[in-house]
């Protein structure tokens, strides 16, 4: 307890912090899309998040033309020595 604070004013915000952190404000909490602090308080994906996480496609590999390599190999060099990202 600091010198501007009496302990009625620690104890009152001891207890507001219980009352913030106990299941039913972060159980509501969730509502606006805060993220519980209350570790007993689980968060249940939404749809919006279940998709985004499973329903992104994939990037695919393309496996390179071996005819084409010649070719494309002095680009990509050119492009790398130049500084640019390789890709």
């Amino acid at each position: 307890m600091g010198l501007e604070t009496t302990a009625l004013q620690k104890n009152a915000a001891i207890d507001f912090e219980s009352y913030l952190l106990d299941t039913p404000q972060q159980t509501h909490a969730l509502v606006y899309g805060l993220r519980p602090a209350n570790p007993a308080v689980t968060v249940v994906a939404t749809a919006c998040e279940n998709a985004t996480a499973t329903d992104t496609p994939q990037p695919t590999l393309v496996p390179a033309d071996p005819a084409k390599l010649p070719e494309l190999l002095p680009h990509q060099r050119q492009r790398y020595r130049a500084g640019a990202d390789p890709q």
